[in-house]
């Protein structure tokens, strides 16, 4: 249930005012209006005189859900997407990283379709898959490949789970029968990465999960698990292990087509478009990506050798190596580190990176790798280290190596010619391992999330230094952890997933600690105190960077040239540069009591600009902020609440046999990091009388 605003929003126009009119709250007598600020009082009925004969003026009237709505229910107090006329923000965490709180570890258990399967040695995808009823606020979901380590990896399944607790698994699916049929073949590959996005045209059913098949074929599904279509299989162009899928509207013909190493096919139907011979490194891969090189709106397939145009006719060939691509605006014109207009692709082939001309494929700029065994996984373009110039990050066999153009000799800020430091790892099975960038503080340097075969960490994009890490094992293939909104809360997660069927993957693991640690399964991890930024809840792709799909999961017809509108790859924005807060207050009402039990309930607003989860509500007996104080009984808020959204929330607590006084607090637990901290405590009396 969504109960009607309870606000009003008085605004006073220079045309048509006359200087010095009062303006009144409309019906205010029926809608108990209690402003934050003095400025028209706090009684129904009160007036605030303006001259608007000079200017706009606008009042914002904030208001509380209404005594008798339902414990768990929401009102809005005002329109979606109002921030009003001052902006709830906080400044930049002084921690790149600060809190981090698993969420969510994700395992099979008994009854669990394909029970057997849950394992994760691949991508992860979010987006908000399935489409709730209209008004519904939407809820992301995770689509991931899951597998059991017997039979050579063969049982390998496709599971949605959504990102809000409790985190329900929607449907699994292993091959090309209905979802959750057991009796089904097999039919998937569990180490390909899913791909996610609008296929047939209509976002209002859904969204369309792609996955490899076991034959090396690609296999779309519909949001509620159902075959939409099958390719033949194999695809040629596909060639090799872990490949990964792109989606993208190559000629902005309206339908989308699916991209998978040198193979495309109809988003729409399956059938092959085009295919073209490419192979991955070290046996993983291909990785191909999708991008507008040449600012002309139609796209180019990237394999890591070669690039296509949308027909399939080759642009022009990069190196003689096969390896891992992205793009950026990376160079000058004189091939120093900055832009010029022109991108850059990346490669990254045998234990070298090169930037490549975008435009005709001349080789610009080189460095190698560090470490032993580098052979590298796939580049992520961003400003690591907060200077104002892309860099690329790649990951290899026994470091993670941050490549810097400004880096021209080896000094105290460099380790080596065109390398800006690089961080000990362990990844010396497959070497190709990708990862992903986020400015978790919002402070403008991004850190490095990544996870090798015994830890997930992330590290200072800035100095490498490893500010986080937890035991996480993995084989490790191509996959890479991700950052995204995971359940629409408005704060950023990171999603991976975990393997332990190699005997090397998280064999440095404590035995003490193994059995809790060396699992396998899905994890989602957010912030503990609200201080990580915003993010979009939406990465639909292995090769994701930001422009090649729309907020609602549709593709656009005509990219935007990524490398123009935010120079980055691999890597999630944040909503927005500001750093938008929510800000909690409470609003007791009348106790009640039964028999020796008491009711106390309260208005929990979010009166900021940032959505916030779910948060506790205490009630203490005295300030809870002074020595000796007691919490007296519990609640917590069920859902999200969007600025000017409120919710009822009740806690029991035993009955007083005199009048006491009680106190309320809103984000009990300090989960939520608010604009304004000082308005989230208020007093209630309790008078229930004698037992």
């Amino acid at each position: 249930m969504r109960a009607p605003a309870r606000a009003v929003v008085l605004t006073a126009l220079a045309l048509g005012c006359a200087p010095e009119e009062t303006i009144t709250e409309a019906d205010a007598s029926r809608l108990d209006a209690r402003p934050s600020s003095d400025l028209a009082g706090d009684r129904p009925g009160d007036a605030l005189r303006l001259d608007a004969s000079t200017d706009i003026v606008r009042v914002d009237a904030a208001v509380d859900a209404p005594a008798d709505l339902p414990p768990g229910d929401v009102a809005s107090d005002r329109p979606p997407g109002d921030a009003g006329p001052q902006r709830c923000t906080v400044t930049p965490s002084a921690e790149p990283f600060r809190s981090p709180a698993l969420r969510l570890h994700w395992r099979a258990t008994a009854g669990t379709p394909f029970a057997g399967a849950d394992q994760v040695c691949s991508t992860p995808v979010v987006a908000d898959i399935v489409r709730g009823a209209a008004g519904e606020e939407p809820v992301p979901e995770v689509a991931f490949m899951t597998f059991s380590c017997e039979t050579s990896y063969s049982r390998s399944v496709l599971r949605v789970v959504s990102g809000r607790a409790p985190h329900r698994l929607l449907w699994s699916q292993n091959g090309v029968g209905a979802p959750n049929d057991e009796r089904a073949a097999y039919g998937l590959r569990w180490d390909g990465h899913p791909a996610v996005g609008d296929l047939d045209g209509n976002p209002a059913n859904g969204l369309e999960v792609v996955a490899v098949t076991a034959r090396l074929g690609l296999a779309a599904f519909r949001s509620d698990g159902r075959l939409y279509w099958q390719s033949m299989e194999p695809l040629a162009g596909m060639n090799g292990p872990n490949p990964s899928i792109s989606i993208a509207d190559l000629d902005g013909d309206g339908v989308a087509e699916v991209i998978s190493g040198g193979a495309v096919v109809n988003g729409r139907t399956g059938a092959v478009r085009w295919q073209a011979a490419t192979r991955g490194s070290n046996g993983q891969g291909p990785l191909s990506v999708v991008i507008d090189l040449d600012g002309d709106g139609s796209l180019e397939v990237i394999t890591g050798s070669a690039v296509y145009d949308a027909s399939g006719r080759s642009r022009f060939r990069m190196g003689t190596g096969e390896g891992f691509a992205a793009v950026g605006d990376l160079l000058d014109g004189r091939g120093n580190a900055g832009t010029d207009g022109v991108p850059e692709v990346a490669v990254m082939a045998g234990g070298t990176l090169t930037l490549y001309d975008g435009l005709n494929g001349s080789a610009r700029w080189t460095a190698t790798l560090r470490g032993a065994m580098a052979l590298g996984g796939a580049p992520t373009v961003a400003d690591f280290d907060g200077d104002g110039h892309a860099e690329i990050g790649v990951a290899g066999g026994d470091r993670y190596t941050l490549f810097d153009p400004d880096c021209r000799a080896v000094g105290p800020e460099c380790v080596a010619v065109g390398v800006r430091w690089a961080t000990v790892t362990e990844d010396t099975s497959s070497n190709v391992t990708s990862s992903t960038v986020f400015d978790f503080n919002g402070d403008g340097a991004s850190e490095v999330v990544y996870n090798d075969e015994e830890r997930f960490m992330v590290l200072d994009g800035r100095t490498g230094r490893v500010v986080f890490e937890d035991w996480n094992p993995s084989q490790t293939r191509t996959e890479q952890a991700i950052v995204a909104d995971a359940d629409g809360d408005g704060q950023a997660d990171i999603v991976f997933g975990a393997n332990q069927c190699a005997a090397f993957a998280g064999n440095t693991i404590p035995a003490a600690v193994a059995s809790t640690q060396r699992v396998p399964g899905l994890e989602i991890w957010t912030s503990g105190d609200g201080s990580w930024v915003a993010a979009r809840p939406l990465w639909n792709e292995h090769g994701y960077h930001i422009d090649n799909i729309n907020d609602d999961g549709t593709i656009p017809r005509r990219e935007a040239p990524s490398w123009r509108t935010h120079n980055t790859f691999r890597l999630n924005r944040a909503r927005d540069r500001t750093l938008l807060a929510p800000n909690l207050s409470s609003s007791p009402a009348a106790p009640t009591c039964a028999g020796r039990m008491a009711s106390v309930c309260t208005t929990v607003s979010n009166r900021g600009d940032a959505p916030v989860g779910a948060v506790g509500v205490g009630v203490w007996d005295r300030d809870p902020s002074a020595m000796g104080a007691r919490r007296l009984g519990t609640g917590t808020t069920t859902r999200v609440l969007a600025p000017g959204q409120s919710e009822r929330v009740c806690a029991t607590i035993d009955a007083p046999s005199v009048e006491t006084r009680v106190w309320v607090r809103v984000d009990d637990g300090a989960s939520a990091r608010e604009c304004d901290e000082g308005d989230n405590v208020a007093e209630v009396t309790v008078s229930c009388g004698p037992a």
